[in-house]
């Protein structure tokens, strides 16, 4: 099954690009094009962000989350898994704002939409990536944030998550495939 899999994935590779050659010769787990499906969205988000990644000690160095954090950054965290990551938004003031089910062992529950200290969220989590909308509107992100607070919210693993919420505030819900994308290829 294994070599059926990897010829499907070189075709695929000749026909689309270099992507998905160089994904399997690097051990990356590729079925039916989902590797280079993720990969262009991935590629699709820097239309709408300037992407952050943080995955070694020089990417954390030039971009040190605790002083350059601008609101409504959007940061992908690791949670305590370390491999389901989590979207929190940077709000100002040393705040960030997340959206989580209330029943984690759920994939539909009463959602909770909360604002923590950056620094016990950093703490608490590894940031993996910031992304920074282009074109950020500070007016339409605060009217959007006072909405969410006031607002009870059902949870949806697939539907209503971390990541729809992030992009809610930012007016980017179109861009869900691009940010989950740079999520898992991160």
């Amino acid at each position: 099954m294994a070599a059926i899999i990897s010829r499907i994935v070189v075709a695929i590779g000749a026909a689309v690009g270099a992507a998905a050659v160089a994904a399997l010769a690097s051990g990356a787990t590729v079925v039916g094009g989902t590797y280079l499906y993720m990969s262009m969205a991935a590629e699709k988000a820097k239309a709408y962000f300037h992407v952050f990644p943080l995955n070694n000690e020089y990417e954390r160095y030039t971009f040190d989350v605790e002083n350059h954090l601008q609101a409504g950054d959007i940061i992908l965290v690791s949670t305590e898994s370390q491999i389901i990551k989590h979207a929190v938004v940077y709000i100002g003031n040393e705040e960030i704002i997340h959206f989580y089910g209330k029943q984690p062992d759920k994939s539909e529950c009463e959602g909770e939409v909360s604002k923590v200290g950056k620094h016990t969220m950093i703490q608490d989590r590894t940031p993996h990536v910031v992304l920074r909308k282009k074109h950020f509107n500070k007016i339409q992100f605060d009217g959007n944030i006072k909405n969410a607070m006031k607002r009870t919210q059902l949870y949806n693993c697939h539907d209503n998550n971390c990541i729809h919420f992030a992009l809610s505030l930012l007016d980017m819900s179109y861009c869900y495939d691009e940010v989950f994308s740079v999520m898992v290829t991160n």
